[in-house]
């Protein structure tokens, strides 16, 4: 069933099918030198995320895909009418993920290899259904294929790439050649050895060499012959020509001679399109209407002439012929209606065996079988919706999608984000829905339609995906189906989306199970409220009334969903709906249904937009209409909260097309509900609110061809931003923004593919030649022929941003390839003067070799850029690569004659020989002849360690490349490895004693034997030798190789010590000799002084020992009786209180025996004497009063030096009684004061 809506008549018209039926890209041939493949239109921005690729071998092979990469982003590969790059100013292109379907696939019954021509996916053949590998980005189509065991040479437009496929879970790509010859479109390959034939139309063919830096030789052609195909048969080339005959060359003498043209085998006059030869058969085949197959039988290509052996015209049924191999005794073709296999076992008569058309999942109106591959066992079928494994029984053995065609009726219905922002959903038209990493874009799993090109009845019938909505809480997916032929039902599958790699069914409202004439086209989600949670809207299409409903449905139970009440039709009998809004958070509590669509009044079809209470899903209650006849169709509306209001945006596309801003304050309230702003585009099918942007609120449309970002923060007067398009020019079906608010990230759903934009602000983009004209120079000037193999700096000027030089964000440096490919060489932020800017380039490490031209690329912050390209053709020579891996740097040493062994490779030119030095010195010359490319080759130079000194040595190795390219002068480039430390033992491992110590040990005693060796797992064996005996007193065999020493026996007097080790290589090595004292022993015995043994606090005492008997070394430990330790035969020691402090000092001698001596200490505090200021006497009685300071209770007084009763008066007065008998009248006396703590004042003089 197809709905005949007005607003749906534009969706297959115009660019929309020219783009679909366009196909591929078209590729054209790169000027020599060429324009680089750098994007230089407005505003388009590259990506900077790189696309991670399995198991590559080599660096190089990672670069040259990146080159495909920028060039494709760059979309000057790409036909003018698909770049519509110039429309996203200030939106950087972050991801995408193209699915155009399958248009190769490649087998050789372990590995399946398919293509959809941007891709490559690798699966194991016995199971295809889960590729092991998948969306593995070349950017290119593959032509033409040839395995040679798990070696698959795949031939793309312009380049040979070579995968091992051993392992298809880990697949490596093991070589990559450069780019196509002159800019040669190669059509077929044939390998044998390492020569790859490449067919190339008027050219004839080409032969590349595989083995090194993929020079081509060609091309080769009898009489101006086109050669569509090759293949190898022994020592003959077989070039067929489209008219009908095949030219046979002679390729057993290559290199040294060029193919030789043998003979022109005809076949009749017949025209063919294809070719396979398996001796002694020629399989001749038209493919298209033709669907004839002739066997010829050729015994010996080089002189015989064909003979008809039989035919088959039945075959194929007449169907379109797409591609056809061999296997064994089957000749498999693919066809518009699926894949036949013809049983060839018997020439004469060759018949259809089996035809295989997959009935549950390939084959429905718009995808058709495009090519077929076939090993032992393994029959694979591609087309544009992916590719299904089938057998000889006919039964199917996997399938996977590889089209992600979004195609829905409402355009805003295909893509769906998930409400955390991770997850996208994306409508595969009939095949399923595509799961996909946001961050990434990236497939992180996929649901197969379980109804998608049945059989029924004798009838193609499939199920179309419309649209797909994630609950509010990210664990399930809604997603609308109709059957074409309204046989299969309509309804809404709801997914389990718990598991995002593998999402399941959990069951499917269907409205109308009996007679199914009402069709779901859209379905969302109504909100998360307890009234509302696990309810969700479905639009459909009554095919009885021919008009249009929404119904609530409960989902609460996904395997038996229920309508709720009967179905709602705001707009009456004739209503049309589009998909709904849902507006909620109102203070009021409400949430409420926004529904675009139009009615009819009887005369007129009238745009309305209808307001609905659904807060009780049960009991809806219709708000307001709000009549929108004067502006048109309301395809869809966007609701959302912007600056604490609600509003709507509608896309319009009846009388007035563009953007209408819709005051949705009060939904219920028909005199705020009104339209508040408009800006006029083309018609709009599809608008989205874009939360996250940095600017204000923005909202993002579509018109079905491509996108209109809007700033709605005034809604009364909403202005364009930008544009927004596919990066490929496909029409852009559906754009979302991430729906958490977190950034402004934009998802476009284009018809065969999705992309990311980072919307960023404006800015007006850079340009070169300004002051200026723009030069790139190198410095130091290269070597003659322009040969760059030192570091250089490569310097760019002339940069210039209209917004200033600070909104320039780099300066990115390109080496560019004679065919156009780019390779970054390096990005400089920080210019070295205004508008210059310089890389240091080092070519050892640079990411490729060869010829190239250099390329400077400015950006400014918005991600816009502009390019400069140099003209100059450079030879950049990356120094050869060496390593050393004989000996080890791990080895107990070196002895004898050794050999240095090593690895040497170059990916320029070739190595012609290695030198080896050892510190510093050369030791000789290895001549070399290691191609570029060739795996590293062993090289090997002998050294003679005897004529070196035993110790440390270092090893290096130099290793020299010289060209192959044809430079004005010859170079050579060196390389040397890291250095390699070694240690020449020839006179065994260094030993050292360590114990017993120069000097005295006791007669009668153990002593201990220890030694250092810096390597003692280099050493078997320690002897101990005293006074250069023949024999070891005493031996150990284990490190660390100590031992004991009963000196009981041994002569008191002097004696010689020495060791030996014996080191895995029989080397001996002696210790230097520790000369030793044997003497006899009597124990200590030790004094000890303190002085002064008292004293006022702090007081400071002199420690001393005196020892006498035992035997050095003595130690001595002191303790001082207030907590505190020393050491030393002397010391000195601080008291710091008051008190009488034991202490006490041990000495211990060499044998371990022990003395002690111990005293004691006094410290007191010091003592404050009294002071006398004055003397007066006091009569009746007499007394003298003793004025001063510092008085004491029980201070007495004493008058030449007799004491008196004194009184204590206070610390500043004392009366002395009883002393006038000692003080005569006249007479001069002396008076003093003594205080209980022993302090005396000063005398003081008094006369009576």
């Amino acid at each position: 069933m197809q709905r005949n809506r007005k607003w749906y008549a534009g969706l297959l018209a115009g660019a929309a099918l020219a783009v679909l039926m366009a196909g591929l890209p078209v590729f054209a041939a790169a000027p020599v030198p060429p324009k680089p493949h750098l994007p230089n239109l407005p505003g388009m921005k590259v990506p900077e995320q790189t696309f991670q690729r399995p198991a590559l071998t080599a660096t190089q092979l990672e670069t040259l895909h990146q080159q495909r990469l920028q060039r494709w982003y760059a979309g000057e590969d790409k036909a003018p009418s698909c770049a519509q790059s110039s429309k996203n100013e200030g939106l950087a292109l972050f991801g995408f993920n193209y699915f155009p379907g399958t248009y190769w696939v490649g087998t050789n019954g372990n590995a399946v290899i398919f293509n959809n021509g941007y891709n490559l996916s690798f699966a194991k053949a016995s199971d295809l259904s889960h590729p092991t590998v998948a969306d593995v980005p070349i950017f290119d189509n593959v032509y033409a294929s040839q395995f040679v065991g798990n070696t698959a040479y795949l031939l793309e437009s312009d380049a040979v790439d070579v995968w091992d496929v051993t392992d298809p879970a880990n697949p490596a790509e093991t070589y990559l050649s450069p780019c196509g010859y002159n800019g040669q479109f190669w059509t077929d390959i044939a390998v044998s050895g390492h020569y790859a034939f490449l067919a190339a139309g008027t050219d004839g063919f080409y032969v590349m060499d595989l083995n090194g830096t993929g020079s081509v030789l060609g091309p080769f052609v009898n009489n101006n012959d086109s050669y569509s195909q090759v293949q190898v048969s022994g020592n003959y080339l077989l070039a067929y020509n489209t008219s009908g005959y095949v030219d046979v060359f002679d390729v057993s003498l290559l290199p040294n001679a060029p193919p030789a043209f043998v003979q022109q085998i005809s076949f009749g006059g017949g025209s063919y399109d294809k070719m396979i030869y398996s001796s002694p058969y020629f399989y001749m085949l038209n493919l298209g209407y033709g669907d004839n197959l002739d066997i010829y039988q050729v015994i010996n290509v080089a002189t015989d002439t064909p003979s008809w052996v039989g035919s088959t015209s039945s075959a194929f049924n007449g169907d379109y012929l797409t591609s056809a191999t061999l296997n064994g005794n089957y000749l498999v073709a693919s066809g518009y209606y699926g894949a036949y296999i013809v049983n060839v076992s018997t020439p004469s008569s060759p018949s259809l065996y089996r035809f295989f058309a997959d009935s549950s999942q390939v084959y429905h109106d718009d995808n058709y079988g495009a090519f077929v591959a076939a090993s032992g066992s393994t029959y694979v079928l591609a087309d544009y919706a992916g590719v299904t494994g089938f057998d000889l029984t006919g039964a199917r053995t996997g399938y996977y999608i590889t089209t992600s065609y979004l195609w829905g009726w409402d355009y805003n219905n295909t893509e769906a984000i998930s409400p955390d922002g991770t997850l996208a959903l994306e409508l595969a038209g009939y095949e399923g829905v595509v799961v996909l990493d946001t961050a990434s874009l990236s497939r992180v799993g996929f649901y197969e339609n379980p109804v998608n090109g049945m059989l029924v009845s004798g009838n193609w019938e499939s199920s179309y995906l419309y649209s797909v909505a994630w609950s509010p809480d990210g664990t399930k997916a809604y997603v609308s189906f109709e059957d074409d032929t309204a046989s299969m039902g309509s309804g809404v599958l709801i997914l389990d989306m718990s598991d995002p790699t593998n999402p399941t069914l959990l069951g499917e409202y269907v409205p109308d199970p009996v007679n199914n004439q009402i069709y779901a086209y859209d379905a969302i989600p109504l909100g998360s409220s307890t009234n509302l949670v696990n309810r969700i809207l479905v639009n459909e299409y009554n095919g009885i009334t021919g008009d249009d409903q929404l119904e609530i449905v409960d989902v609460t139970d996904p395997a038996n969903p229920v309508a709720l009440g009967s179905p709602l039709t705001p707009g009456g009998s004739s209503g049309y709906y589009a998909r709904c809004s849902v507006a909620t958070g109102y203070t009021s509590g409400k949430t409420w249904l926004i529904i675009p669509g139009d009615y009819n009044n009887g005369s007129n079809w009238v745009a309305s937009l209808w307001t609905m209470d659904i807060t009780d899903p049960t009991a809806p209650a219709m708000g307001v209409t709000l009549d929108l006849s004067s502006w048109g169709y309301l395809a869809q509306m966007a609701v959302a909260n912007a600056n604490n209001h609600w509003f709507g945006y509608g896309a319009e596309s009846g009388t007035f097309k563009g953007l209408i801003v819709v005051d949705l304050a009060d939904p219920g309230s028909s005199t705020s509900t009104v339209v508040r702003g408009s800006y006029p585009t083309n018609s709009l099918y599809g608008v989205s609110f874009v939360p996250g942007a940095s600017t204000g609120p923005q909202v993002v449309a579509t018109d079905g061809s491509n996108g209109y970002l809007f700033d709605v923060s005034s809604p009364v007067t909403p202005s364009y931003l930008r544009g927004v398009s596919d990066p490929f020019g496909m029409p852009v079906q559906n754009i979302a923004a991430t729906p958490d608010g977190s950034n402004s990230d934009l998802y476009l759903a284009g018809y065969y593919g999705v992309s990311a934009y980072l919307n960023v602000p404006d800015y007006t983009p850079p340009t070169w030649n300004n002051p200026n004209p723009t030069t790139i120079t190198v410095t130091p000037p290269p070597a003659p022929g322009n040969v760059i193999k030192v570091p250089v700096q490569i310097t760019a000027t002339n940069a210039y941003d209209p917004d200033g030089a600070s909104n320039i964000l780099k300066v990115r440096f390109y080496a560019v390839d004679l065919c156009g490919n780019t390779t970054v060489l390096g990005d400089v932020t920080t210019p070295t003067a205004p508008g210059t800017y310089t890389l240091n380039f080092d070519p050892s490490t640079s990411p490729v070799s060869g010829q190239f031209t250099l390329a400077a690329r400015v950006y400014d912050k918005g991600y816009n850029s502009a390019t400069f390209y140099d003209g100059t053709i450079y030879t950049i020579l990356p120094a050869p690569q060496v390593t050393i891996t004989a000996p080890t740097a791990a080895t107990c040493g070196l002895v004898g004659t050794v050999l240095i062994k090593g690895t040497a490779s170059v990916s320029t030119g070739y190595i012609t020989r290695a030198e080896v030095f050892v510190d510093g010195v050369s030791l000789g010359l290895a001549t070399l002849s290691i191609p570029a490319g060739a795996p590293a080759e062993q090289w090997s130079v002998a050294w003679d360690t005897t004529s070196m000194s035993d110790g440390p040595h270092v090893i290096t190795v130099e290793v020299m490349a010289q060209d192959t390219i044809p430079v004005a002068t010859s170079w050579s480039s060196f390389g040397t490895s890291s250095p390699l430390n070694v240690t020449v033992t020839n006179h065994g491992q260094p030993i050292y004693i360590t114990s017993p110590s120069a000097g005295n040990v006791v007669g009668g005693t153990t002593v201990a034997l220890s030694v250092n060796i810096a390597s003692p797992s280099c050493v078997t064996e320690v002897g101990y030798y005293l006074d250069g005996a023949a024999v070891p007193f005493v031996t150990s065999t284990t490190a660390p190789f100590s031992a004991t020493w009963d000196t009981t026996g041994v002569a008191l007097g002097n004696h010689v010590l020495t060791a030996q080790a014996t080191d895995v290589n029989g080397k001996v090595s002696t210790s230097p000799i520790v000369n030793l004292m044997v003497v006899s022993y009597t124990p200590p015995t030790l004094t000890a002084t303190a002085t002064p043994s008292t004293g006022n606090i702090p007081l400071s005492v002199a420690f001393a020992a005196n020892v006498t008997g035992g035997i050095a070394p003595f130690t001595y430990a002191w303790t001082f009786g207030d907590g505190t330790t020393g050491s030393g035969q002397a010391t000195t020691h601080s008291y710091t209180t008051a008190g009488t402090f034991n202490w006490s000092v041990t000495v211990t001698d060499g044998q371990g025996t022990t003395a002690s001596a111990n005293g004691s200490v006094t410290a007191v505090n010091p003592i404050t004497p009294p002071s006398i200021s004055g003397v007066s006497k006091a009569v009746n009685p007499f007394r003298l009063k003793v004025s001063g300071s510092n008085f004491q209770s029980g201070a007495v007084v004493k008058i030449n030096g007799t004491a008196v009763t004194t009184v204590f008066k206070s610390g500043s007065l004392l009366v002395a009684k009883q002393c006038k008998s000692l003080c005569p009248k006249g007479t001069a006396v002396q008076v003093t004061v003594t205080n209980p703590d022993g302090g005396v004042s000063n005398a003081a003089s008094f006369t009576r």
